[in-house]
């Protein structure tokens, strides 16, 4: 993806960071602009100072909204949202995962594997951690980070499960040689453990358009990244500057679901074969589940599913 900085402060898969700031600043405050039409204007103050980037781990997910909860029911196995249609109206999938926190910082994650829209209740794989307990940090969907699930079937890598969102160190953004600039941004970024920083790709150049900004922009481009990348979050914490962020291009990702069809017996068996075709499947299936549901239509299924073969 490509994250377009701004800084003025704009991020790619690609992100794109802008900081405004002039190459030449006035002399003082009592300096003001010697262009025709600019008697009386205040002197542009020059931009200085560092800001922070946090970049959050990779997934595909719906979040429950802020006055919505999740209610874990007594035996843990199962879980309410009073969010009417949240199960139904979100395209909530059984095989998809549910994150939720209780505030103290502990993401808790569990495979959905059934889905009653009715009464908006979900069934989850094992039990949760407090039984009766509400969550009103909750979301769901597909986590990325893990995508070989080298760490487990959540999809979420050992970095992301310790903390999901990770701050840079600061970054300079008064920094004119953009060489140095590209370089500082790139380690401060690469240096944080969920990010592949082989892959990190950052362009440094000016504003475009210097009647609406004055300013560097940044292109961050995440080149090994696996999955969704969010939007980084951009915050000033010295100096005089304001940062914002843009995706202008999105990463891909595999994503749906499929159906399989056979027709049998063979027709050198019958003359009239019948068709044969599973559920919906999801992009992600389980090499397993693909077996089970192959056998259950009545065919045997010779291929294999391999999570090691998904592109993103």
């Amino acid at each position: 993806p490509l994250h377009h900085i701004p800084i003025s402060c704009v991020p790619a898969a690609t992100t794109h960071l802008v900081a405004n700031f002039p190459f030449v600043a006035a002399l003082d405050a009592n300096h003001g602009s010697f262009y025709n039409g600019e008697a009386g204007s205040e002197a542009i103050e020059y931009t200085s100072g560092f800001i922070l980037l946090d970049y959050e781990c990779e997934s595909s997910i719906v979040v429950l909204s802020d006055s919505y909860s999740m209610v874990v029911s007594l035996d843990g196995m199962t879980a309410t949202f009073d969010d009417v249609g949240f199960t139904g109206n979100m395209a909530m999938a059984a095989g998809q995962w549910i994150r939720f926190n209780a505030g103290d910082g502990l993401d808790y994650y569990r495979r959905i594997i059934s889905i009653d829209a009715i009464s908006d209740t979900v069934s989850f794989d094992e039990q949760a951690p407090t039984v009766g307990a509400s969550y009103t940090d909750v979301e769901y969907g597909d986590y990325l980070s893990d995508w070989s699930e080298a760490n487990g079937s959540s999809g979420v890598s050992s970095h992301c499960a310790a903390a999901r969102v990770r701050t840079t160190l600061p970054i300079d953004v008064n920094i004119h040689n953009s060489a140095i600039s590209e370089a500082d941004w790139k380690g401060k970024i690469g240096a944080l453990p969920t990010i592949d920083s082989s892959g990190i790709v950052v362009f440094c150049y000016l504003a475009l358009d210097l009647s609406i900004e004055i300013g560097f922009i940044w292109d961050v481009t995440f080149q090994k990244q696996p999955g969704n990348v969010h939007p980084m979050i951009c915050q000033t914490v010295s100096g005089n500057n304001e940062c914002s962020i843009n995706t202008l291009q999105d990463s891909s990702i595999v994503d749906g679901s499929f159906k399989l069809q056979t027709m049998w017996p063979h027709e050198y068996v019958t003359a009239s074969p019948q068709l044969f075709e599973t559920d919906a499947l999801r992009w992600n299936v389980n090499p397993l589940t693909n077996s089970i549901c192959c056998s259950t239509v009545g065919f045997s299924a010779s291929f294999e599913a391999s999570h090691g073969s998904e592109i993103f």
